[in-house]
């Protein structure tokens, strides 16, 4: 995988972490203050939610083998490549 791929992938799972901490801590609050509104609310996203997927599979997904596939056959040099890298 190419570095700028991972720095991707690492950079949206650490922003979705945080977005459902934050989403934690807003549902932990309002269940205190008012917990009417906190069902609302969930119920609101679970409709959403379900309206995505249907979405979704209704729509017809391709995957290219070629693309999905990981190849792990390393360069011969790859150890030197790495040593320069984590420098």
């Amino acid at each position: 995988m190419p570095s700028y791929k991972y720095w991707l992938v690492k950079r949206s799972v650490d922003l979705e972490v945080i977005r459902q901490r934050k989403l934690f801590i807003s549902d932990v609050a309002t269940a205190f203050s008012d917990p009417k509104k906190g069902i609302t609310n969930l119920e609101k996203q679970e409709v959403r939610l379900e309206q995505l997927y249907n979405s979704m599979i209704n729509r017809k997904i391709t995957i290219d083998d070629k693309t999905s596939t990981v190849n792990w056959d390393f360069p011969d040099d790859s150890v030197d490549k790495m040593k320069r890298w984590q420098r």
